[in-house]
């Protein structure tokens, strides 16, 4: 997820954690979709395996202290935007 996706979350996505949620959300819709055309399905299932928790973690997470989670994710992407810019 880069900064530029976050930037285009809709408005009822107050914080980068919801973003985040959000995103996962819809990257687990779109390989659902494939479902039909994709022809690996195990590949398939591995790539909502690894979405599925990342989804849970960052749901706890947002339950737990979202601010200081979106304050990490913060910090995360502009770390990554550093290291791409080198």
């Amino acid at each position: 997820m880069t900064p530029a996706t976050l930037a285009r979350a809709p408005a009822r996505e107050e914080t980068l954690l919801g973003a985040a949620i959000v995103r996962l959300d819809e990257a687990a819709m779109h390989v659902v979709a494939l479902q039909n055309v994709y022809p690996d399905l195990a590949e398939m299932h591995q790539i909502l395996a690894a979405l599925m928790p990342a989804h849970w973690l960052l749901a706890t997470l947002q339950r737990l202290d979202p601010a200081a989670v979106d304050a990490l994710i913060g910090r995360a992407l502009a770390h990554a935007q550093r290291e791409v810019g080198r």
